[in-house]
């Protein structure tokens, strides 16, 4: 209520000086941009508190807190699905080399399957390489050699 009380003296007191001014004001070329000049000073001290409460910098937030923002949760988000995206592809790249070299040997499957684990160091690990195909013994085998020497991880056979 204090602050309505200093407002409108305030504004009382303008519009007081604001009289006088246009009073003093000589008729002529001045007269027209001075009553612009009073009418803008008049408007500003009507609006200044709104302006004010507006614009007041202690109001403003000075941290990432404020912003209601938590940054290691959005980090963690973009980690994860970082991490997703590179198993995936990691895991679509190892498909492609292990299909490759079958085709290579002349042997036919109908599935490849990465099992792979994200380490906490975000490292992609490949558990196991899964092929599904019907193959003899030996050329298991001889498949079996030929993808560890590649990938460094013995395939299983279905």
């Amino acid at each position: 209520m204090e602050g309505i009380k200093e407002w409108a003296v305030n504004l009382a007191i303008c519009f007081i000086a604001s009289s006088i001014v246009v009073y003093l004001i000589p008729k002529g070329k001045l007269e027209k941009p001075m009553n612009t000049l009073l009418s803008l000073f008049l408007l500003s001290v009507i609006l200044m508190p709104f302006i004010e409460k507006s614009f007041d910098l202690d109001d403003l937030p000075k941290r990432r807190e404020d912003f209601g923002i938590d940054l290691e949760d959005k980090a963690e988000t973009v980690r994860d699905e970082m991490n997703y995206l590179m198993e995936k592809q990691g895991k679509a790249a190892v498909e492609i080399l292990v299909g490759e070299k079958l085709k290579s040997l002349g042997l036919n499957y109908s599935e490849i399957e990465v099992i792979t684990d994200i380490a906490e160091d975000s490292r992609i690990i490949i558990k196991d390489i899964v092929i599904k195909a019907e193959l003899t013994e030996p050329q298991k085998q001889q498949a079996a050699e030929e993808i560890e020497k590649l990938t460094g991880i013995r395939p299983k056979f279905e």
